[in-house]
C-alpha cells in the first residue's frame, strides 16, 4: 500500500505538517474506496475540543494537531514513561497517525454500514452510525453522558481505536519502521482496549444498549452468528469462554 510507504517515508524525518496529513488521509481514501464518504479535509485548530473528528452527514473529516500536540507531551512528560529508543516528535507522529487512521476508521463504518448486509455486526453498525449523525446537537441526555464519561463504551469509537491500533502494529512494512518503545506503547493499549468492557458474562455491547436504554433492541440481537478475533474483540461482542484466553491470542497475533 503507497500510504504505508509513505508512512515509513517520512516517520523519521520529521513532524507531520498540515500538507503531509493530507497526503496519507487522501491516499487511505483510495486505498479503501472511500472517495463518496470524505468531502472535505480541513483543520480545526481552534475550537475543537478532540483531536479528530468525522461528520457523516456532511463527509467532512478534521484533524487538530494541537490536541495531538497536548496529548503527546502529557504522555512524553509522563514521568512512568520510559522514552527508550523513541524522540518527542516520533511520538507525536505516533499519535498523529492514531488519530487518522481512528477517523478513516469512521469512514469504513460508515461505508459498511451502507452495505445492503443485515447480520449481528451490520445492525451494530448502523446503529452506532444513527447517533454519529445526530453528533453534536441531536443527542439524548443519556447519549450525552455516555460521550462525555463512557466514551469507550460507545462501540464505533471502541472499534475505531482498536483497529487503528491494529492496523499499525499488524503490518509488517511498518512494524520495522517503529522502534521498540513505540511497538510496545501500540500493543499495551491495544490490549488494554481489547479487554475493557468485559467483565463476567458483561460485554461491551451489552453495556453499550445498556447506557443508551435499548435494552429491547439489544435482546432482537442474534448472536450466534460468529466473528474472527479481532472483529469480536473491536465491536464489543460476545464471547465464548474467559477474556483473558482472548487476550492471549489476540497477544499470539501480535507477537506480545
Amino acid at each position: 500500500m503507497k500510504s504505508f510507504d509513505y508512512i515509513k517515508k517520512n516517520f523519521e524525518a520529521r513532524q507531520f505538517n498540515d500538507e503531509m496529513i493530507i497526503t496519507l488521509i487522501e491516499l487511505l481514501i483510495r486505498e479503501y474506496r472511500l472517495d463518496n464518504y470524505v468531502d472535505v479535509i480541513s483543520f480545526n485548530r481552534d475550537k475543537m475540543e478532540n483531536d479528530g473528528a468525522y461528520f457523516p452527514n456532511d463527509n467532512r473529516l478534521l484533524i487538530n494537531p494541537n490536541i495531538v500536540m497536548e496529548n503527546t507531551a502529557r504522555w512524553y512528560n509522563k514521568k512512568d514513561f520510559d522514552r527508550g529508543d523513541t524522540s518527542f516528535n516520533r511520538m507525536y507522529n505516533l499519535f498523529l497517525l492514531e488519530t487518522i487512521y481512528h477517523e478513516v476508521n469512521h469512514v469504513i463504518q460508515v461505508k459498511e454500514a451502507d452495505r445492503k448486509v443485515n447480520d449481528l455486526l451490520h445492525k451494530i453498525i448502523r446503529e452506532g452510525i444513527e447517533l454519529a449523525k445526530r453528533i453534536p446537537d441531536k443527542l439524548s441526555f443519556d447519549e450525552e453522558i455516555m460521550y462525555k464519561f463512557y466514551y469507550l463504551n460507545v462501540l464505533i469509537e471502541r472499534n475505531a481505536e482498536i483497529m487503528s491500533l491494529y492496523t499499525l502494529i499488524n503490518n509488517n512494512n511498518l512494524t520495522n519502521t517503529f522502534t521498540k518503545t513505540e511497538l510496545s506503547y501500540l500493543k499495551e493499549n491495544l490490549i488494554k482496549l481489547a479487554k475493557f468492557g468485559y467483565h463476567g458474562k458483561c460485554n461491551p455491547v451489552f453495556t453499550y444498549y445498556n447506557l443508551i436504554k435499548k435494552n429491547k433492541e439489544y435482546k432482537e440481537l442474534n448472536f450466534c452468528e460468529k466473528y474472527d478475533l479481532i472483529t469480536t474483540l473491536s465491536w464489543g461482542l460476545p464471547i465464548t469462554g474467559k477474556i483473558d484466553d482472548k487476550i492471549k491470542e489476540l497477544k499470539m497475533s501480535i507477537n506480545v
